[in-house]
């Protein structure tokens, strides 16, 4: 029975996507690699995010990618994103929301803000080799599609294929809210402070002054602070450039004019957390909710009171494609120029990222890219 349910599958598919080779004459009017630009500005209006210890993003990205003397390679972006999250965005009356009012007077209110996820990469990289070497390659010709069955039409080509292999490494700097956990109700302040839901336990108050030893406070919520890592990396990645034009007998030009980047990296940092904003205490309060003076200020997290530990090592791994090919936004370009001027690509990146806000991450891209 496994045996008749594998055929079906393996025939379905035969009969969804299914593949014909053609012999197709053509002419070369372009195969030379090395004549692909080595720069390349890009901005991605599509970037999506997903963290297993963080909040959901999306948002945009700009970058610049260039190869200088055949040796030296430089990668610079800046991302911003916004974040998807109920309870964050959300958040009233409490201490980790946007507005925190206070108990006695409620046209006093503390505005609790937090950082947008950003962040910016310097890398540097250096060529360790760069060979040139004819591979046969297939080369799409056309598509159709009857019912359930796809036909495409390919052939296959000789192309120079560019493979550089690199050793890179930079610096990454990120900035973002995160949620705490922690295995108690309220977090503690450097000064001792027992921050809860809806306001402070002083450290300078004696609370013994209004016939109770603690205050009216509840706990036990999510919390939101701001968080900023540093982060190093070092790595290895492989380029395989492909730049060629055919003109083919029946069905005219074709062309894969492409960088294809592969990587993966070892990173290594830390993460440092902001302030919590509140009112200041009274520590001469002699009845309960007084110890809540009006000035506002702010309060430090102790990290390791609170025992929120932060991850030093990470690694990543990464798949970009930049083309160098026309795309469908820039149809006045002559496609057989060696550089079109606007192009298409996209980023694929998961991994493990060092600090609070770090854990396991998706990232994916669409990039518009500038060649020259």
């Amino acid at each position: 029975m496994k045996k008749v349910i594998i055929g079906i599958a393996l025939l379905f598919l035969v009969l969804k996507c299914y593949s014909q080779m053609d012999t197709v004459k053509y002419s070369v009017l372009l195969d030379d690699p090395h004549a692909i630009s080595d720069y390349s500005l890009y901005i991605t209006p599509a970037n999506f995010g997903v963290s297993a210890s963080n909040l959901i993003t999306s948002g945009i990205e700009v970058g610049f990618k260039g190869t200088f003397f055949n040796k030296l390679k430089a990668d610079v972006s800046y991302n911003r994103a916004l974040y998807y999250d109920a309870s964050y965005s959300s958040g009233r009356n409490s201490m980790t929301g946007k507005d925190s009012e206070h108990p006695k007077n409620s046209s006093l209110k503390v505005n609790q803000e937090f950082n947008r996820d950003m962040g910016y990469q310097l890398g540097l990289g250096f060529v360790l080799t760069d060979k040139t070497a004819y591979k046969k390659v297939f080369l799409s010709l056309a598509s159709q599609q009857t019912g359930n069955l796809i036909i495409n039409s390919v052939t296959i080509v000789d192309a120079k294929i560019r493979r550089r292999q690199n050793l890179r490494a930079g610096f990454i700097y990120k900035s973002s809210a995160a949620k705490l956990s922690n295995d108690d109700d309220y977090l503690i302040t450097e000064r001792g402070d027992q921050l809860r839901r809806f306001g402070i336990k002083y450290a300078d108050v004696d609370y013994e002054k209004f016939n109770r030893v603690d205050s009216n406070i509840e706990g036990g919520m999510d919390w939101y602070i701001n968080t900023a890592s540093k982060i190093g990396y070092i790595g290895y990645e492989v380029d395989y450039i492909m730049n060629y034009i055919v003109d083919t007998d029946k069905f005219g030009k074709r062309q894969s004019r492409v960088t294809r980047t592969v990587y993966i990296d070892i990173m290594f940092g830390s993460s440092s957390f902001g302030n919590v904003r509140y009112f200041k205490s009274n520590p001469l309060a002699t009845d309960i909710d007084d110890e809540i003076g009006t000035e506002i200020v702010d309060y430090k997290i102790d990290a390791e009171r609170n025992n929120l530990k932060t991850r030093n090592v990470g690694f990543r791994l990464g798949y970009e494609v930049f083309g160098n090919a026309r795309s469908k936004a820039s149809r006045w370009e002559n496609s057989d120029d060696t550089n079109s001027l606007f192009s298409t690509g996209y980023k694929i990146e998961a991994g493990y990222r060092p600090g609070y806000n770090g854990g396991m991450y998706l990232i994916g891209s669409f990039c518009i890219t500038l060649n020259r």
